[in-house]
């Protein structure tokens, strides 16, 4: 133990796993090492070099495909998607709209060159300010104040995903899973003793920016006390572009609804049933 807190004090990362424990239940040990690992953004040798390459090559096809998750075809209009999206959206209840663009003269470091203590800097700011906000908007908007950074390649996204791993380890932040599936759109992160909801109007945010537990609050609202509440996902759908001034469901954003709806219905049996969802998954 003395030479692991030595190790520790150096920036090593340990995931302690009791022999029985591996014996009773391999595959979750392993499961545990494979998601620190991945948090900590170490993979098989050749794949950062591989990913380096496709950096270099101007862009990915994972990337390529969430643009085109924002973009639709355009109909002739006066005002593009980006603007006619945002035209209706008001500030409500005096809580100011979250920005998406930062200036580039925040200077936030490069995570490439800089220090992991001057990125975890700049991760704060950014979270104390805007949280509690998605992983898939926070890594926007430290590219947009971020002067030498283009985009989120993969090496940065992973050097983003250490600092922030190191934050939670020193209970800095708070990141949730909130649907559970590790996405960028699930995981929301706030500062230690933060309110873990925050309801703000969607300003600038995409509809796949807003955290899934803002949502759930909308949809509190939107539905009261309604005895079936998926019974018409379609007007669901709807009734919550509305309320955030969204004027299009595209199929992106259908998609991500689906998903919202499937989890907060879990949501509303699990409370129903005195049983909570975190039980239920760990079931």
């Amino acid at each position: 133990m003395a030479r692991q807190r030595q190790l520790e004090r150096a920036g090593w990362t340990f995931v302690r796993i009791r022999e029985s424990e591996f014996y009773a239940d391999r595959k979750s040990a392993v499961r545990r090492i494979v998601e620190a690992c991945e948090e900590l953004g170490i993979r098989p040798i050749g794949q950062e070099e591989q990913e380096a390459e496709k950096e270099s090559e101007g862009g990915t096809a994972a990337e390529e495909a969430l643009s085109e998750e924002h973009e639709e075809k355009e109909e002739p209009s006066a005002l593009t998607q980006a603007e006619e999206d945002t035209v209706d959206r008001t500030i409500r209840g005096g809580e100011p709209a979250p920005p998406t663009e930062y200036s580039q003269q925040l200077n936030f470091p490069d995570p490439r060159e800089a220090s992991p203590a001057n990125v975890r800097a700049a991760l704060r700011r950014l979270i104390e300010e805007e949280g509690p906000l998605t992983k898939r908007l926070l890594i926007k908007l430290y590219v947009e104040g971020c002067p030498t950074l283009q985009r989120a390649g993969e090496t940065v996204r992973s050097l983003v995903n250490q600092a922030l791993y190191s934050m939670q380890r020193a209970g800095e932040i708070v990141v949730e899973d909130e649907l559970g599936d590790r996405s960028l759109e699930s995981e929301v992160l706030r500062l230690a003793g933060a309110p873990r909801v925050r309801e703000r109007p969607a300003g600038r945010r995409d509809l796949l920016e807003i955290p899934p537990s803002e949502l759930f609050l909308v949809l509190d609202r939107l539905l009261g006390s309604s005895n079936d509440p998926l019974k018409d996902q379609e007007s669901c759908c709807r009734a919550v572009l509305e309320h955030y001034g969204f004027s299009r469901l595209t199929e992106v954003r259908r998609r991500h609804l689906t998903k919202i709806l499937a989890a907060y219905r879990r949501r509303r049996v699990s409370l129903e049933s005195g049983v909570s969802v975190r039980d239920e998954q760990a079931v």
